[in-house]
């Protein structure tokens, strides 16, 4: 059983909050989200201690099947995302550049850019979670925590951390190390869910973006701007249109408010748990019904510039 404790302080410092938004209860205890007036994070209260951050991503959380995180089609669809990705890193650095994957997960991402001859350097928390990015050759790992010495100043033409800045203990001094680690005129490639974001705002505690008790900052574009411009980044492009992760985001947040387990499909998807009939069958045809208005409701948000992620290239001043 983790142990939960509420929000007094934020991680920049500051201790002014505005009330608790998107309040929801999962599990049995009520949650919320708190914006921080200084840097404007959502954070989310209560929240786990420091020590127990780790054991909220159980080895399920990557899927069971060997070597991927997903089954069946799902691999390719995200692999094809994770190429486009890699392509758009490789107009920004020429091959033999530095490049970081932090938090690399299965390493799939780094592989691609390995075979180009890129320097690839990938990190996870512990060597459990990255056991599959370790059987591929060209990756320099680290497993563990990380300080401002894991890597020299300067060393790398671009970093990327993709969806895993939510997921952070304390993500300001993540992105502080980053900004030393990337050279002058080095990328950064960004994503993270949308907390300003018509998707979060109708389903709140039901988004599949909010994943409690495994996301524990939310961003918007002030405090994604907040953050990059306090450590030497200028933004050069934003992307709200993210067909790998909103479309699927908004499918299964409606899972959510007819009643269905929280990310019930979504385990299914990971081959975490066996398909059951009538119940994989109602899903499947609930997804079917609003794929469509799903669709049409994904590009509108990002026509807005309230897509459900924001995607990001920035570059180092």
């Amino acid at each position: 059983m983790v142990t939960l404790k509420n929000i007094s302080k934020c991680i920049c410092g500051n201790y002014d909050f505005d009330e608790g938004i998107y309040g929801f209860n999962h599990k049995g205890i009520n949650f919320s989200f708190k914006r921080c007036k200084k840097c404007k994070k959502f954070l989310l209260d209560p929240r786990p201690k420091k020590e127990e951050f780790g054991s909220c991503f159980s080895e399920d959380y990557f899927g069971k099947k060997e070597g991927s995180k997903f089954v069946g089609l799902g691999e390719r669809f995200i692999d094809y995302f994770r190429s486009k990705r890699a392509r758009s890193a490789m107009k920004m650095v020429k091959p033999c550049g530095s490049i970081l994957d932090f938090g690399c997960g299965s390493g799939q991402f780094l592989a691609k850019l390995s075979n180009y001859g890129y320097n690839c350097y990938g990190t996870e928390l512990s060597a459990e979670t990255a056991k599959r990015a370790m059987k591929i050759k060209g990756i320099k790992l680290h497993f563990g925590d990380i300080t401002e010495k894991t890597y020299s100043d300067r060393m790398f033409d671009l970093a990327s951390i993709w969806h895993v800045l939510d997921h952070l203990y304390n993500p300001d001094e993540i992105i502080s190390h980053i900004g030393k680690w990337v050279k002058p005129s080095g990328f950064l490639m960004i994503a993270v869910p949308n907390m300003n974001s018509w998707q979060a705002k109708i389903f709140k505690g039901d988004w599949f973006g909010s994943d409690p008790l495994r996301t524990f900052f939310h961003y918007d574009m002030n405090s994604i701007k907040y953050l990059l411009d306090n450590n030497g980044f200028t933004i050069l492009n934003i992307n709200h249109l993210s067909w790998e992760q909103n479309l699927y985001w908004i499918l299964q947040s409606i899972l959510h408010k007819f009643g269905f387990k929280r990310n019930d499909f979504y385990e299914l998807l990971k081959g975490n748990r066996n398909f059951e009939f009538l119940r994989d069958s109602l899903q499947i045809a609930l997804i079917c019904i609003f794929m469509a208005p799903a669709i049409i409701f994904t590009f509108l948000e990002a026509l807005f510039k309230h897509g459900g992620s924001l995607e990001i290239i920035a570059k180092k001043i």
